[in-house]
């Protein structure tokens, strides 16, 4: 299904709808400066583009669960919606609306929940350049396995992403990501966390008593419990 965005967010605006158009707008200038969607389509100058949500194939949905994944379908939902829906935060770093205002990704993530498969062997104790290299090397290793070139890791630039297939899980299953089943462990994001971009969000030490946590790590600092989450998108937006 396609979507106008700049029409469908003047058309919240005309409606009295404001903080929807917000968070519209928001998520449509996340994806542009990720280069999901150009320029003109955010801004409205060629309003007769679309912008499609991105869903795996049937043949790469069929290995990815035959494998173990688990999929689902993120909304753009932020941090602050996530909170006013009822979900548990036990701690949130002071990142400003960077952090708890940045909707998350669009379209469906796959995950593998099994706690040996969750997080790419290895990634603790790296920075987050060398983090990414080895999200590209998993790529291939996943792609080898699966017999397919249409999926790809990533290290999401939203901590609401994370946040979001948490509590889409623990909803299914009555289980936490990130608990004790995976070390107390955290999931490294590149969501900004301060105004340099020198600190970015983790998301993690999740229990059933308080919540999830979301904090903050240096980008040129690694740590044990700050590791990367084997998250899988279609690799056309990836």
């Amino acid at each position: 299904m396609g979507i106008d965005i700049a029409r469908v967010i003047k058309q919240l605006e005309k409606e009295g709808f404001e903080q929807g158009a917000q968070v519209l707008s928001a998520t449509a200038s996340s994806l542009e400066e990720t280069g999901l969607i150009p320029h003109e389509l955010q801004n409205g100058s060629t309003p007769e583009k679309s912008l499609e949500v991105p869903r795996f194939s049937d043949k790469d949905r069929e290995a990815l669960l035959k494998n173990g994944a688990v999929i689902y379908e993120l909304t753009g939902k932020t941090i602050v919606a996530q909170q006013e829906a009822g979900e548990r935060f036990w701690y949130i770093t002071d990142g400003g609306e960077r952090l708890v205002k940045k909707p998350s990704r669009l379209g469906e993530v796959a995950i593998f929940p099994e706690p040996s498969e969750f997080f790419i062997p290895g990634s603790g104790n790296k920075t987050l350049a060398e983090q990414e290299k080895l999200a590209e090397k998993d790529t291939n290793v996943l792609r080898k396995e699966l017999k397919t070139k249409g999926i790809k890791v990533i290290i999401p630039e939203e901590a609401s992403t994370f946040t979001g297939v948490t509590f889409k899980y623990l909803k299914e299953t009555g289980k936490w990501l990130l608990g004790e089943d995976y070390g107390y462990n955290y999931g490294r994001t590149k969501n900004p966390t301060n105004e340099s971009g020198s600190s970015v969000a983790i998301v993690g030490c999740a229990n059933s008593d308080n919540g999830l946590s979301v904090g903050g790590w240096r980008r040129d600092s690694g740590s044990d419990g700050v590791r990367v989450v084997r998250l899988v998108v279609p690799s056309e937006i990836g």
